[in-house]
C-alpha cells in the first residue's frame, strides 16, 4: 500500500513538472520551456528532455502554462499583428499570420544518408498574392533544418526525418518568419517482422523497417506565423 502511494506521488510530481503551451487552434503541447523570446518560444518537448529544440512563434501561441502555475498569455497585440490603417494601398500589402501556401522540395532525402542540422533547399510554388499583387515571389529559394534523422534500424524500426521552416523572403527582401514542422516516417514492419520470427527462425527479427525517403519535388503547406506589411510593385 505505502509503495502504491510512493508510486502515484511520483507520478503526480512528474506530470505536475510539465509546461503545457496552448496553441490559439486549440492543440496543447506538453513541454519544457527553455527560452521566451520576443518574437518566438523554444522548447523542447516533455518526454524527450534530451530531443531536438523546437520554436513557436508567438503569434500561433495562446497561452503557457508553467509547471510551477504561473501563466503567460499572450495577446493580439504581442503577436506581432499590424495596423491596417497604416497601410498604403497602393505600395503595400499586409500578409497575414495563417497565410499558408506550398513548397516544394528541390532534392532527395534519405534517412539513411542526412543528419540532425543539415540544410536542405526548398522553393515555392507559384507566386503568393495578397490583393492581386505578390507578396512572395514563385521560384524563391528557402531552406529547411533537418532537425531529427533516425536511420532504420534492426526489429523493424523505420527511419523518421523531421525538418523545420524557418523563414522565406518576401518581394521586398523582408524576412517572412513560417511556422511548422514537415515529418516523414519509413514503414514499421516491427510486429510483422517479431510475429514471423517467434514462428520461423531468429534472424528473421533483425529486418529493417524502411527508411524514411522523401523524393525531390514532394510538396508541403507552410504556414505565415507572423503578420508582416510587404511593399510591392
Amino acid at each position: 500500500m505505502k509503495a502504491t502511494f510512493l508510486f502515484f506521488l511520483l507520478i503526480t510530481a512528474t506530470l505536475s513538472a510539465q509546461d503545457i503551451i496552448t496553441l490559439k487552434n486549440g492543440e496543447e503541447i506538453k513541454a519544457k520551456v527553455t527560452a521566451v523570446n520576443p518574437n518566438d518560444i523554444q522548447y523542447r518537448k516533455f518526454n524527450d528532455a534530451d530531443g531536438p529544440l523546437y520554436t513557436k512563434y508567438k503569434s500561433e501561441v495562446f497561452m503557457i502554462k508553467y509547471a510551477n502555475g504561473s501563466k503567460d498569455v499572450f495577446s493580439a497585440t504581442n503577436a506581432g499583428n499590424s495596423n491596417n490603417s497604416s497601410i498604403d494601398p497602393n505600395t503595400q500589402r499586409e500578409l497575414k499570420s495563417g497565410t499558408q501556401f506550398t513548397v516544394e522540395l528541390t532534392w532527395d532525402l534519405n534517412s539513411k544518408y542526412v543528419q540532425a542540422g543539415q540544410t536542405v533547399e526548398f522553393r515555392v510554388v507559384g507566386d503568393v498574392t495578397v490583393e492581386n499583387k505578390t507578396v512572395i515571389a514563385g521560384g524563391t529559394s528557402l531552406q529547411g533544418i533537418i532537425i531529427n534523422s533516425e536511420k532504420a534500424q534492426s526489429l523493424g524500426k523505420e527511419g523518421k526525418l523531421d525538418i523545420q521552416l524557418n523563414n522565406v523572403k518576401a518581394v521586398d527582401r523582408q524576412t517572412v518568419q513560417l511556422s511548422g514542422n514537415l515529418s516523414k516516417d519509413g514503414e514499421n514492419k516491427t510486429t510483422e517482422t517479431v510475429v514471423i520470427g517467434a514462428l520461423l527462425f531468429w534472424p528473421v527479427l533483425f529486418a529493417k523497417g524502411k527508411e524514411a525517403i522523401i523524393p525531390a519535388g514532394s510538396k508541403f503547406i507552410t504556414t505565415v506565423s507572423q503578420t508582416l506589411v510587404v511593399r510591392v510593385n
